[in-house]
């Protein structure tokens, strides 16, 4: 099933070749990152060509994720309405396993 996926730091590295894979598995990914007429431009410019070239659906998308009305207006700007959760911190509990762990 296709997903809209939000991928934060995504200029470069593991989130932007995560952008990538789930671009090409079908997916429409919105590859996340600051200063995208700054610092990243370069990095937009090849989100763009690798969408071309692959014929697949990434979209670069500037916001902080350290600054909640700059992730709000993202989501605004391209009515995005996903769960996002800042790099590094994002982790899947089951909260039985965190109550057994709290009472041991």
């Amino acid at each position: 099933m296709k997903q809209v996926i939000v991928i934060t730091g995504a200029s470069s590295g593991f989130g932007r070749l995560t952008a990538n894979a789930l671009a090409r598995a079908g997916h429409t990914v919105y590859a996340s990152m600051r200063h995208t007429t700054g610092r990243n431009a370069a990095a937009v410019a090849d989100i763009e060509e690798f969408a071309r070239d692959n014929t697949v659906d990434l979209r670069a998308l500037e916001f902080d994720v350290g600054s909640q009305a700059s992730v709000d207006a993202a989501i605004a700007q391209k009515r995005v309405s996903a769960p996002m959760q800042p790099r590094g911190r994002s982790r899947a509990v089951d909260p039985s396993r965190r109550a057994s762990r709290s009472s041991g």
